[in-house]
């Protein structure tokens, strides 16, 4: 198809507009964050690792670590933090609104794949995300890429090598991020409703999970080789009554069915209620022929709800605990359902008036997208400079120390080492004694204050007292500030002279 054929037809040229407004938006906002948080701190930390075997390395083995690789390999070549952001980042977050529109596409039609897209491309968590060094849209990247050639190679009797492709990608959507791989609960629950059992006959699907699994091996290999244990993120999140929310949570999390309104807004959430009653009356009136497949008119309803609901229902009663980013999969799901219900108002109104459906979902369109980007701006402004105290002290310990020094920190060790690239211990301890046994411990040649979390680590008197009595052991270098003013701290050097001995209260 050339250029005169894309011009003729509308949906191509309204997909392109919608394209060009999602890069043109997220040019915007893809490198403006300052520094970075513990996650993605802990995700540079491993890329570091992976491209220079640093000592000064420190990072949860239950961490998935393909991303980190890609990025160790742009390390490695000499680029540094705009390429990994914007190759692995940015990219992938454009490519969602394009992967948006071709599965809308292929599971309804064209007008759900424009509609559902063009939220995307202002959505407010995608914005947001695109910002920071995180693994949430670049895996639903991949995991959509899996559903949709799976859906064209499977639901649709096209290319068989599609589901091949499909199961690679959905393992490098798991290794960049492993809770991806829920997208598969609905997926498969799918299958057996529409095709029983007998979807485990065919050959190209046990080719795929074949090729997947040989894929898989040498990352297990690579885990029990480093950590002595195959797959120790099951542990991790799952088995560990210290670490997983399984443990830690014993009611279930019920404000996660608040998250449609969080993600779509009060204008958008209308017509998400709208199209889920929609799908709901339909797969209850058609229950029968559904579950006999005698009737498969109802089949892309089912999926999409069962996309929607599963992962919910997982986090709700299962992990019992979420935040907004942990349920990205979903986010599709939703805004087809969303799609669904507007264009059933629109096709409502087109009875009585076609100028009038056109303006209303014009206008629904216009302020529903102006609020997602309103709230994308307004949340990345926010929180652009978070922790940039933290980083600033730690471009300064590396810039003006040698690489053996060894810093204390007593809170955001690791967005501290991310950038320090120092052997960083932290905490200031739960008293006196607990404080001088950390120094003694890991006997630090700094001490760093970082007031990010003054209100968790509680700075109490005696530890103030410890400084106030000790001025010439810490010796105050230098301090980074949060405002404009200088009168509130975010973080202070201090250097330990460690020839005089510490002055132990007698309170």
């Amino acid at each position: 198809m050339n250029y005169k054929e894309i011009l003729k037809n509308k949906s191509d040229i309204l997909l392109i507009v919608i394209l060009l407004l999602a890069f043109l938006i997220r040019l915007k906002y893809f490198n403006i964050n300052t520094a970075i948080w513990w996650d993605e701190a802990e995700y540079l930390v491993m890329a570091k690792d992976f491209a220079f075997h640093p000592s000064w390395v420190d990072w949860n083995s239950a961490r998935p670590m393909f991303l980190p690789l890609i990025w160790a390999l742009f390390l490695k070549i000499g680029l540094g933090e705009i390429s990994i952001r914007f190759f692995t980042e940015f990219i992938p977050s454009l490519g969602l609104v394009l992967l948006i529109y071709l599965m809308g596409t292929e599971i309804y039609n064209k007008k759900v794949g424009l509609i559902s897209s063009f939220v995307y491309s202002v959505f407010w968590l995608s914005l947001f995300l695109t910002g920071r060094l995180l693994t949430e849209q670049t895996s639903l990247f991949f995991g959509l890429l899996s559903l949709y050639l799976f859906w064209k190679g499977y639901i649709k009797k096209e290319k068989n090598y599609y589901i091949y492709f499909s199961g690679i990608f959905m393992l490098v959507a798991v290794l960049i991020r492993f809770p991806t791989g829920f997208i598969l609960l609905p997926l498969i629950l799918f299958l057996l409703i529409k095709d029983r059992l007998t979807f485990l006959k065919n050959k190209q699907i046990w080719i795929s999970v074949l090729l997947t699994g040989l894929a898989t091996i040498p990352y297990l290999v690579w885990n029990f080789i480093k950590f002595k244990a195959i797959f120790p993120a099951f542990q991790f999140y799952i088995t560990s009554e210290v670490t997983s929310a399984i443990h830690q949570f014993s009611e279930p999390a019920y404000y996660i069915f608040k998250y449609p309104l969080t993600y779509l807004n009060l204008g958008l959430l209308i017509f998400f209620i709208v199209g889920l009653i929609i799908i709901i009356i339909d797969l209850i009136l058609g229950f029968d022929v559904i579950i006999k497949q005698t009737d498969k008119r109802y089949n892309e309803d089912l999926f999409v709800f069962l996309w929607a609901l599963i992962p919910i229902l997982f986090f709700v009663f299962v992990y019992k605990y979420s935040e907004e980013r942990y349920l990205l999969i979903i986010i599709p799901a939703l805004l087809f359902i969303t799609s669904k219900g507007l264009l059933k108002v629109y096709e409502y109104i087109k009875r009585y008036n076609n100028i009038l459906a056109m303006l209303f979902i014009f206008t629904i369109l216009i302020y529903t997208g102006f609020q997602q980007y309103e709230q994308g701006k307004d949340l990345v402004n926010i929180k652009k400079d978070t922790y940039l105290q933290v980083k600033e002290a730690a471009l300064w310990i590396k810039e003006n120390t040698p690489p053996g020094t060894k810093v204390h920190i007593t809170a955001n060790q690791m967005e501290f080492m991310a950038y320090a690239e120092r052997k960083t211990s932290n905490g200031a301890g739960h008293n006196e004694t607990d404080f001088y046994n950390r120094m003694k411990m890991f006997d630090p040649d700094y001490l760093i204050i970082s007031y990010w979390y003054q209100k968790e680590v509680a700075y109490p008197d005696w530890f103030i007292k410890i400084l106030q009595e000790n001025p010439e052991r810490y010796q105050p270098i230098i301090a980074f500030f949060m405002d404009k003013d200088k009168k509130q701290p975010g973080t202070i050097i201090f250097k330990i002279n460690k020839e005089i001995p510490e002055k132990i209260s007698s309170s």
